[in-house]
């Protein structure tokens, strides 16, 4: 499954991503970005690929109130970890993933779940194509 999308809804990717984990689907991230909700969804394929041109970008829940504020959403950060914890990253991917703040934070190299304890976490640079191991 080929992802380009700056996000959208995390309940949603969150479905999305299991229905890909059941199937055994890949995800790729290629385009413009894949991030927030896109990046979740992305990280639910086996194998994950990703183009160093596309960054995968990952930032904390949150939710707008009436006002258009940005709060935290720790309930939705919550299941978020779930969700990672239940394809089989560990605590530093779940950590990096849910606590990275408002500031979208980018990966270079796809995290596996084969390795999940030495994920290298790194701003995107153009360079050639790279594949989760």
């Amino acid at each position: 499954m080929v992802l380009d999308s700056p996000g959208g809804k995390v309940q949603p990717a969150l479905e999305i991503g299991r229905v890909i984990r059941i199937k055994g689907f890949s995800t790729a991230g290629q385009g413009n970005q894949c991030a927030s909700a896109c990046a979740l969804v992305w990280l639910a394929g086996e194998p994950r690929m990703m183009s160093t041109l596309t960054p995968i970008g990952f930032h904390a829940s949150c939710a707008i109130d009436d006002q258009v504020k940005k709060t935290s959403d720790t309930a939705q950060g919550a299941r978020t970890g779930a969700y990672l914890t239940g394809l089989g990253f560990n605590s530093k991917v779940v950590t990096f993933a849910v606590s990275a703040g408002a500031t979208i934070r980018y990966v270079r190299r796809a995290p596996s779940c084969a390795t999940p304890t030495s994920p290298r976490w790194r701003a995107p640079t153009a360079t050639r194509a790279s594949r989760s191991p």
